[in-house]
C-alpha cells in the first residue's frame, strides 16, 4: 500500500513537467514559426554610363513652368552622383500562399501620400500607396493642371485648378505600377503603385530600399522600374538573379533583416522608355 501511494505521488509530481514538455514543444513552437517576421534590405545602382537627362520641350504656361530660370528635364531615369537608381519599385508577390499581414501593419497608415505638381513637374516621379491611404493630390503652381491616374482597377482623372489641393482614396490593388499624367502638360509623367498590402518600396535617391516586418518564409519579390518594366537584368555578384519578370526569391528568416547589398542593372537595359 506505501509503495502504491510513493508511485501515485511520483506521477502525481511528473504531471506538471509532462504538461510544461508539451507546451513549450509542440504549440508554443508551431505558433513562433507563423508569427516571426523579419527584413529586407538592399541598394541598387546602374553600371556603365548614364546620360544626363534630356531637357524637355515646355511649349504651354512657360511663365510658371519656366519661372526663374526653372529648367525642366526628363524624370524618368532618375540616378545619384555614383549611379544609385531611384524609382525601383519592390514588390512582394503573394500568389496563393497566406500573407500573415504584421498586426501593426495590419491597416493602411494613417498620414496622407502627397503627389504635388510642382513648376509643371509630379513631385515625385514615383510613390506607392496602400489602398485606403490618402493621397493628396496638389497643385502648387499658378496654372492648372490634372491628374490622370490610367491604373487598371482605379483609373481616375482629377482636374486641380491653382494652388489647389484634393483628396483621394483608392480600394482596389494593382499588380504594376500606373502611369499618372498631366493632360495640359504632356511632359508631366509620374508612376503610382497601389498595394492592399505593406510589403513594397521604392528605392530612394541614393537607391537604398527596405520592407520590414516580412512574414518569414520563402516569398518571391519582384523588381520594376518605368524605363524597362520588369527589371529581368538584375544582378547580384556579377550573376543574374530575376526571372524574365524580374521576380527574384528570398527566405525571410524570423529577427533578421536580410541585406542584398549592392544589386546592378546595366545602363544599356534602362536605355529605351517603354
Amino acid at each position: 500500500m506505501f509503495a502504491s501511494a510513493t508511485r501515485a505521488w511520483k506521477c502525481f509530481l511528473l504531471l506538471p513537467a509532462v504538461a510544461a514538455a508539451i507546451v513549450v514543444h509542440g504549440p508554443v513552437a508551431i505558433s513562433f514559426a507563423q508569427d516571426g517576421y523579419g527584413g529586407l534590405t538592399g541598394q541598387i545602382f546602374v553600371e556603365g554610363k548614364v546620360p544626363a537627362p534630356a531637357e524637355l520641350n515646355v511649349n504651354k504656361d512657360a511663365a510658371v513652368c519656366l519661372a526663374d530660370g526653372n529648367v525642366i528635364v526628363d524624370q524618368s531615369l532618375l540616378v545619384g552622383e555614383n549611379n544609385e537608381l531611384s524609382g525601383v519599385f519592390i514588390m512582394l508577390q503573394k500568389g496563393k500562399q497566406d500573407l500573415k499581414i504584421h498586426p501593426d501593419l495590419a491597416t493602411a497608415p494613417s498620414d496622407p501620400v502627397v503627389l504635388d505638381n510642382n513648376k509643371c513637374v509630379f513631385i515625385p516621379a514615383t510613390l506607392a500607396v496602400r489602398t485606403g491611404q490618402t493621397v493628396n493630390l496638389k497643385n502648387s503652381d499658378a496654372a492648372g493642371h490634372n491628374c490622370n491616374v490610367a491604373s487598371f482597377n482605379n483609373a481616375t482623372n482629377v482636374n486641380l485648378p491653382p494652388n489647389s489641393e484634393v483628396p483621394v482614396k483608392f480600394e482596389k490593388a494593382d499588380k504594376v505600377p500606373s502611369v499618372v499624367k498631366c493632360d495640359i502638360h504632356p511632359w508631366m509623367v509620374a508612376h503610382m503603385l497601389i498595394r492592399d498590402d505593406p510589403y513594397f518600396a521604392v528605392t530612394n535617391a541614393e537607391g537604398k530600399f527596405s520592407i520590414e516586418k516580412i512574414p518569414a518564409g520563402k516569398w518571391t519579390f519582384q523588381f520594376w522600374h518605368s524605363r524597362c518594366g520588369y527589371l529581368k537584368d538584375l544582378q547580384q555578384g556579377g550573376k543574374g538573379i530575376a526571372s524574365k519578370r524580374g521576380e527574384v526569391e528570398f527566405e525571410i528568416k524570423d529577427g533578421e533583416t536580410l541585406d542584398l547589398g549592392k544589386l546592378l542593372i546595366e545602363a544599356k537595359a534602362l536605355a529605351e522608355k517603354k
